[in-house]
């Protein structure tokens, strides 16, 4: 049901994604939680209209970063993402260093990639060091290679043979172009 409420035409799915996103309530065991359902939504649809509402949902003192909202907050990064011109997001910035989730810093780093100018040259240093070879790879693919930390932090990951090759061959071919 999910993946068909996220598939419909936006003009139909809209206001249910709003409401739903406002809610806590009306989720059973077994039963996708609406919020859920309305982030992913957003995550594929959002407009201009909609930053407000994602950006409040991000910003609510209650938003439980340790369960279920980390899906929430994953998608609405992605939702987030699709309008780089209204970043930088301050609630991207925050949530980076306090999502306990691994693979969810990825949507957010993606996220950040595409609205916050300054990401080259400070997000991406520290995606370098994460325990997520993907994340290591995308910063690496997106840092300032000028940035001395960074090149110092490329060479060893390009140097590493436990490192992941793809991140490897990333940070090997940045120090080659340099």
């Amino acid at each position: 049901m999910v993946r068909a409420l996220v598939l419909l035409p936006y003009n139909q799915t809209r206001a249910l994604a709003h409401e739903w996103l406002a809610s806590r309530e009306g989720n059973r065991p077994g039963v996708a939680p609406r919020p859920r359902t309305a982030a992913q939504i957003f995550a594929e649809h959002a407009e201009a209209e909609d930053v407000p509402t994602i950006r409040e949902y991000l910003c609510r003192d209650t938003l439980d970063r340790n369960t279920s909202d980390l899906y929430v907050i994953c998608s609405l990064a992605t939702a987030l993402g699709r309008h780089p011109g209204r970043g930088p997001y301050p609630e991207l910035r925050s949530i980076f260093y306090d999502i306990p989730y691994s693979y969810g810093r990825l949507h957010i780093a993606r996220a950040m990639a595409k609205t916050d100018p300054a990401f080259a040259d400070t997000y991406a240093v520290e995606c370098l060091w994460d325990c997520q070879p993907e994340i290591r790879e995308f910063g690496a693919a997106c840092v300032n290679i000028d940035d001395p930390v960074a090149l110092a932090r490329l060479q060893v990951i390009a140097a590493d043979p436990a490192e992941d090759e793809e991140t490897q061959q990333t940070a090997q071919s940045l120090i080659d172009d340099q």
